[in-house]
């Protein structure tokens, strides 16, 4: 997928409110993470759920939610706003601050 492209290694879900996937990582963070789509507003905001463990079950009780939304700019650019909540340790939020500074990087690369 064109998403697998930048945010991880590989991933795999059906595009539809309430489904299950996952994402993988093959290098630092290594594994498959779960993960259950939340809500759908094409084309500028897609939220989701995912844990934070590697290759465990998913378990909303336990999940951070994901929220993406893009917004036009005067320029006439795209201003993407990147919200995660949910964190169950303020490391948890610490490592994936730096997991999406890396992950936003690897996009704005990829949409050039």
């Amino acid at each position: 997928t064109q998403l697998s492209q930048w945010f991880g290694n590989h991933a795999v879900f059906e595009l539809r409110e309430g489904a299950m996937g996952s994402f993988e990582w093959t290098n630092i963070c290594e594994g498959k993470y779960a993960m259950q789509i939340k809500t759908i507003h094409a084309p500028d905001y897609f939220a989701w759920y995912w844990m934070y463990e590697p290759d465990t079950k998913f378990e909303l009780e336990k999940a951070q939610l994901v929220e993406w939304t893009l917004k036009p700019t005067v320029s006439g650019k795209t201003h993407l706003i990147v919200l995660e909540s949910g964190f169950h340790q303020a490391e948890h939020r610490k490592m994936n601050v730096q997991g999406w500074n890396a992950e936003v990087t690897d996009l704005s690369e990829f949409m050039l």
